[in-house]
């Protein structure tokens, strides 16, 4: 990890592969008190991100705090935070740049160590501009500056598409410097871009079928007894209870019903035949189903059927 001695809340560590790359000092170096620099184990073809880390007791909260990133002395990208970030402590990680081509369209590269590329031999002299550019080759810086933001936002800004990385270079180029990696930006990830047509309830969506329906539960009668729940177990033997007790009452209403039917079918009936059998009369009757009758023409006599 970086340390600024002037600044002990604010650290900066490099990750690659899920772990914290080890800082190493290098006694050789300038000591500068606004200045730190750190030697970490890099490996080619891995990817790493940059985190910051600022402390409760960050002395400089009342401004805001600009980040700028160089990969072997090329700008990368930048970070604002405001002073809402640094109140309380903060943690931020970049893992690479985002970048807006020239066709508007956007995506995402991620930060890669990568070997140096070294073309044949050349007859011809180095140029200023590659010899400034060796200085800084297998770099990586983060400057920082304090600010008055308005707002801060904890995601790196997107830029243009930086021309990061070198082409091949000559081996004499390096002048005996032990440098055999460089850094730079792995393979564009494109941004997904979706279009919400509309927003509904999930109600809406459900019945729809753009959502899955919530799957009905299974009824207590048809789950099994071992998998029940004390409480489904009392819930199950109340249901239970009470549909006992509505067939006992069903039960009962149909046997009233059938007993009063069958009273009202008894017919009591006294008969008295006269002297001449010419006739039949009835004296008394109790009934309440309709006796059906009919009339001798020839005789005159009034027939009352009884065989109900």
């Amino acid at each position: 990890m970086a340390i600024l001695p002037s600044i002990p809340e604010l650290t900066v560590e490099i990750w690659s592969n899920g772990s914290k790359l080890i800082g190493y000092d290098n006694d050789n170096d300038e000591v500068n008190p606004n200045t730190i620099t750190k030697y970490v184990e890099a490996k080619s073809g891995e990817n790493f991100e940059l985190r910051w880390i600022i402390g409760k007791d960050f002395p400089h909260k009342s401004t805001g705090l600009t980040s700028r990133i160089y990969l072997d002395g090329d700008h990368a990208t930048s970070v604002l935070l405001g002073p809402s970030h640094l109140q309380n402590g903060y943690k931020l990680t970049v893992e690479g740049v985002n970048c807006r081509s020239e066709d508007g369209s956007c995506s995402s590269k991620k930060f890669l160590f990568a070997d140096i590329s070294f073309s044949e031999e050349s007859t011809e002299a180095v140029s200023a501009g590659l010899q400034r550019k060796m200085q800084s080759l297998g770099t990586i810086s983060v400057r920082l500056w304090r600010e008055n933001i308005l707002q801060g936002t904890e995601i790196p800004l997107t830029a243009k598409d930086p021309a990061l990385g070198v082409e091949p270079i000559p081996e004499k180029a390096l002048k005996g410097r032990a440098i055999s990696q460089t850094v730079k930006l792995d393979q564009p990830i494109p941004y997904r871009h979706g279009m919400w047509k509309t927003f509904k309830t999930g109600k809406a969506l459900k019945i729809q079928g753009i959502v899955p329906r919530t799957p009905s539960p299974v009824p207590l009668e048809e789950r099994e007894v071992d998998d029940l729940s004390p409480e489904e177990m009392r819930e199950l033997l109340r249901r239970q209870r009470g549909t006992s007790l509505q067939i006992k009452v069903e039960q009962i209403k149909r046997e009233k019903i059938k007993s009063e039917n069958i009273k009202r079918e008894k017919v009591n009936c006294e008969i008295e035949l006269d002297g001449d059998e010419e006739g039949v009369v009835i004296t008394s009757a109790q009934r309440c189903k309709r006796a059906r009758t009919s009339y001798d023409v020839d005789k005159q006599v009034e027939i009352v059927d009884l065989s109900d």
